[in-house]
């Protein structure tokens, strides 16, 4: 599992790069689009986001019912729900171009309410009504487009899969580059998703062919009791991305209403760092999912106790590393990346939403997944759902009194209720007590993270936004002292991550070698 997730961690960590090389060119007054077009940009995003929930939770249902396929060696189940996936997307697509145009006015008025208030956005409509249809065609097509990464899923073959992203990432970089040098509009970034997304669906189509001849997918072969079994499952797995799309993608559509679109960008600049942290916890969810379909089609649920425990607290360990960063000097960073302004607008926000995430994250993507792959999906699939409705209604509430920093909240308290809830349910299914649970991933937690709070409060008086060189000197610092704090304390005695027991047998491992 190592391998697939580091496989996984690695493009998240391209990711981060393209995103902090392109977040800033792209709203740029003078090489980007501005950062009140920008809003538009996001706006435009969120609304027709919602056009995923007409997938159904297929892709999800696919790399479950396409794992056990692979699982028991049947290449006739695994065509036969593979190709019944791809009928099923093909025709949610047709849906969502019609769900599309339902759309179009009330964007229309939304935009007409944010030209109102903001006199840089004079002009703008035509560019963002083709962005609009651009996009809107781009999802629709994408539900089927996307589907071939499930089948890489399901085969563990991340490493190939994560080929293909990378390969996209960088043909992002090289089109927004060069597109926005020759035209700088919103045009041009719907465009370069769209490309990207092409890109990736034939190169997928291309790998595939070659290193699964067998896997010949047909609407021929559609099978009703199959798509039965795909929609009784991604039912649930819809309320996931109900859920999901609730909590974290109206939020820009939440500002736009109630605020302006420089609202819009603070809360995109506040935020910007969580999409790769949730695509880092979606490199673990992605494996133990087909892993959890794995063991208990083969009779071994057991054995996914061992495999949960030690990815929640990798995981909880990455989250507190880079949010703990974050809540430190996360305003200050964000000050001299994007613009000064930001870390007064952006900076708290990005504060709030990182120690929520801290706990949220790791159980969201290794709990979660554990009890998709284990067909446990009703219970939190709605708790989700309640989750993202409980976001929503707060963000309203909190929008016109706090601001962004009200949004935020309203994404921050939802966060932490769920997890806590999820971890009972993950402990009630997997048959273990939560109390011995929570004890082994957090007992050591408080003195653990002390040293590196010391080291946080010590240097917040000589960081700031005039300074790349302090500002990264001291996440180089902090990386260090939380490094050896959770190396040699936290992990001390750990059953799954010893760290000093591994350091002990490399250097007894060296030294033979040498004496040798």
């Amino acid at each position: 599992m190592f391998r697939h997730i580091g496989s996984n961690w690695t493009l998240v960590i391209l990711r981060m790069a393209v995103m902090i090389v392109l977040t800033p060119l792209m709203q740029h007054d003078e090489h980007g689009v501005g950062g009140s077009a920008y809003g538009v940009f996001l706006g435009i995003i969120s609304l027709l986001g919602f056009i995923d929930l007409l997938a159904l939770g297929v892709p999800m249902a696919t790399v479950k019912h396409v794992a056990e396929g692979v699982a028991t060696g049947d290449v006739e189940r695994t065509n036969r729900a593979f190709s019944t996936s791809l009928g099923i997307t093909l025709g949610m697509g047709a849906m969502a171009l019609v769900v599309s145009l339902a759309l179009y006015l009330p964007f229309v008025h939304g935009l007409d309410q944010l030209i109102d208030k903001d006199a840089n956005l004079l002009g703008i409509f035509p560019d963002a009504r083709l962005t609009f249809a651009i996009v809107a065609v781009h999802g629709s097509l994408a539900f089927a487009m996307r589907l071939p990464y499930a089948l890489f899923d399901a085969h563990h073959e991340f490493t190939a899969k994560n080929l293909i992203a990378a390969a996209g990432l960088v043909l992002r970089v090289v089109l927004v580059i060069g597109l926005l040098a020759w035209r700088p509009t919103i045009v041009m970034l719907g465009v370069t998703v769209a490309a990207c997304t092409l890109f990736e669906f034939v190169a997928c189509l291309v790998v595939i062919r070659r290193k699964h001849p067998e896997i010949r997918p047909s609407l021929a072969s559609f099978d009703r009791a199959s798509a039965r079994g795909i929609f009784n499952f991604s039912v649930f797995a819809t309320l996931v991305s109900v859920g999901s799309m609730l909590a974290f993608r109206l939020d820009a559509v939440v500002i736009g209403a109630t605020l302006t679109a420089q609202d819009v960008t603070a809360y995109g600049n506040g935020s910007v760092f969580f999409e790769p942290l949730i695509a880092l916890m979606i490199g673990i969810g992605a494996v133990v999912m087909p892993t959890a379909t794995k063991l208990a089609a083969q009779g071994k649920k057991a054995e996914l106790v061992p495999i949960v425990e030690r990815w929640m607290r990798i995981g909880f360990s990455l989250q507190l590393l880079v949010c703990g960063y974050l809540i430190a000097f996360g305003p200050e960073f964000l000050g001299r990346w994007i613009a000064p302004e930001y870390e007064q607008s952006a900076g708290p926000l990005t504060q709030v939403l990182a120690a929520s995430f801290i706990f949220f994250l790791p159980v969201r993507a290794v709990g979660l997944s554990a009890l998709l792959g284990l067909g446990q999906a009703r219970k939190p699939a709605i708790g989700l759902v309640v989750m993202g409705v409980a976001n929503l209604l707060i963000s309203i509430a909190l929008a016109k009194p706090l601001g962004v920093f009200g949004v935020a909240l309203g994404t921050a308290i939802p966060n932490v209720v769920y997890a806590a809830w999820l971890v009972r349910e993950l402990c009630k299914e997997l048959e273990i007590p939560m109390g011995r649970t929570l004890v082994e991933l957090f007992a050591r937690i408080p003195l653990g993270i002390l040293p590196p709070v010391i080291l946080a409060f010590a240097l917040k008086g000589y960081v700031d936004s005039s300074s790349w060189f302090r500002i990264l000197g001291a996440g180089v610092l902090w990386s260090v002292v939380f490094g050896l704090a959770w190396g040699f304390y936290v992990y001390r005695g750990d059953p799954h991550l010893d760290l000093g027991a591994t350091v002990s047998r490399l250097r007894a491992r060296f030294a033979g070698r040498n004496g040798s």
